[in-house]
């Protein structure tokens, strides 16, 4: 009997706060001259908690990657001598008092400031690919890793559009001032060409997913 009452308490503790909570995916690109095509970027997904209307805290866990760097040396007969390329990523593990403008709820468009603190997992790795003179069907390779942890505050700035009349589904478009260090762990490899993603502008779409709207 406790058994059964504990599990209706649970249900009905889930339907309570199931106005409240909304799953959110996104996605990001930031720029950099540093990366190839100067670009580098990031996946992320998480919860949102509404507080209030204009105050809901999001918990996030997002993926940043990037390659700084591919280069080809060629032969005087045109022939790939070796390949090196350098590429570096980030668990992101971040905490988003998000902040509304206006009533979210009621209207169709709405803006926001997205204030973040993240604690990441970093990683960075090199790899060297050269001809074997002696044996051509097996190249050299030589790779390098290294990881760090690094903790980071940025901010982001948007507007949010509400794209469903029975549900409470969003859209958010985002203005990112990034200051998580995509190079802080590549940086340990080699003190010689430094990656510092920090101070970086990048843009982002958030999609998020609630419950049924009240009728």
């Amino acid at each position: 009997m406790k058994k059964i009452f504990l599990f209706i308490l649970i249900i009905l503790s889930i339907n309570l706060h199931a106005q409240r909570i909304r799953t959110f995916v996104g996605v990001g690109f930031y720029k950099h001259t540093d990366f190839n095509n100067s670009i580098f970027g990031s996946v992320n997904t998480g919860l949102e908690y509404k507080v209030i209307n204009n105050f809901r805290p999001e918990i996030e866990i997002g993926f940043m990657y990037g390659t700084p760097e591919t280069l080809t040396n060629y032969t005087p007969t045109g022939l790939a001598e070796s390949v090196f390329e350098r590429t570096t990523s980030a668990i992101n593990y971040s905490f988003c008092p998000k902040i509304y403008f206006g009533d979210q709820e009621t209207s169709d468009m709405g803006v926001f400031i997205r204030p973040r603190y993240t604690y990441s997992r970093v990683f960075g790795n090199t790899e060297l690919t050269k001809r074997n003179p002696s044996d051509l069907s097996k190249p050299i390779n030589e790779k390098k890793r290294a990881s760090t942890w690094d903790q980071s505050f940025d901010i982001g700035i948007g507007v949010s559009v509400n794209f469903s009349e029975k549900y409470y589904h969003s859209a958010d478009f985002i203005l990112y001032y990034n200051n998580i260090n995509l190079g802080d762990a590549l940086n340990t490899i080699d003190v010689s060409r430094t990656v510092n993603t920090n101070n970086t502008l990048g843009i982002g779409l958030i999609v998020y997913f609630g419950g049924k709207r009240k009728s």
